[in-house]
């Protein structure tokens, strides 16, 4: 018995190729007093003039990450973030800082500072999951 040659079908002319899988959109971080000159490659930053600036951006936009500046004045941050803790108990937030004192860090994560941080892999990898 001879092999039989294999058998090709045409597509009807109104098929359609497959559709690529949509790009991955990058992470979104809510940036709170970063320097203007941070980029992190492959995130999109967005950066509030104002405590009510960020809380309309919360209320509008949905983030992967906060991220706080250490340098900004305490006391202004401590109360924003106690806000942001009372509203959106799920937002992740890190302190930005490559300085930072035991003390701050602590204050920091009693406000649910998940990390204390200035380095970008970490920041990214913390976006993303």
């Amino acid at each position: 018995m001879e092999p039989r040659p294999p058998v090709h079908k045409e597509l009807p002319e109104s098929a359609e190729a497959p559709t690529p899988p949509p790009l991955a959109k990058p992470p979104v971080i809510l940036g709170i007093g970063l320097p203007r000159n941070l980029v992190l490659t492959g995130m999109e930053i967005r950066r509030p003039t104002g405590d009510r600036a960020v809380i309309e951006l919360l209320r509008q936009t949905e983030f992967d990450l906060m991220l706080v500046a250490a340098k900004l004045e305490e006391a202004r941050v401590w109360a924003l973030m106690r806000l942001v803790r009372s509203h959106w108990p799920g937002l992740r937030w890190v302190l930005y800082s490559d300085d930072c004192t035991d003390a701050l860090e602590i204050h920091a994560r009693s406000l649910g500072a998940i990390c204390v941080t200035a380095d970008e892999r970490t920041i990214e990898e913390l976006a993303n999951s």
